[in-house]
């Protein structure tokens, strides 16, 4: 399977399939308890390939996730570009660690993430009521090990037959 695509290929699809899910989500009742797909995929790439996806393609893909769900310009992109950063720091110390405490992680920066989202969201918007939406977070501590193996799968290099 992975003979017929390269791994950007499979770094693009799998982004987008993430912007589907998220612009899906965004239309149903359970789009308040499900986790920011294209931040969790964007994240699993920069940790695996900080060479390839970085803290610019971290910032397009915040930019695209701006104008699907309608935030200001430039909220998604700003939060994608620092989560970006800091999971680039640490990415040589994330590597060596069990999975449960990869997704301690990933939870940890999906709450700092959904945090500043909400707080900025509502400086934006004054008029709605701030509400804290946390419930994602233990998602992402639950989903980061199906996610990881799936694009793992997927990045893994074509056997030679």
């Amino acid at each position: 399977m992975n003979s017929v695509l390269p791994n950007r290929a499979w770094t693009f699809i799998s982004l987008l399939i993430a912007m589907v899910f998220l612009t899906l989500q965004n239309n149903s009742s359970a789009a308040q308890f499900l986790p920011n797909w294209p931040w969790l995929v964007m994240m699993f790439w920069v940790l695996t390939t900080p060479h390839k996806v970085n803290i610019g393609s971290a910032f397009i893909v915040g930019l695209l996730c701006d104008s699907l769900l309608a935030q200001p310009i430039g909220l998604f992109a700003l939060l994608f570009s620092l989560s970006a950063y800091f999971m680039t720091t640490l990415s040589a110390h994330y590597k060596g660690l069990p999975i449960i405490q990869q997704s301690l992680y990933i939870g940890l920066f999906y709450g700092l993430f959904q945090l500043c989202l909400d707080v900025f969201s509502y400086a934006s918007k004054p008029e709605n009521s701030l509400e804290l939406n946390l419930w994602p977070v233990g998602l992402v501590f639950v989903f980061w090990g199906a996610v990881q193996y799936s694009l793992e799968r997927l990045s893994r290099p074509a056997p030679i037959e």
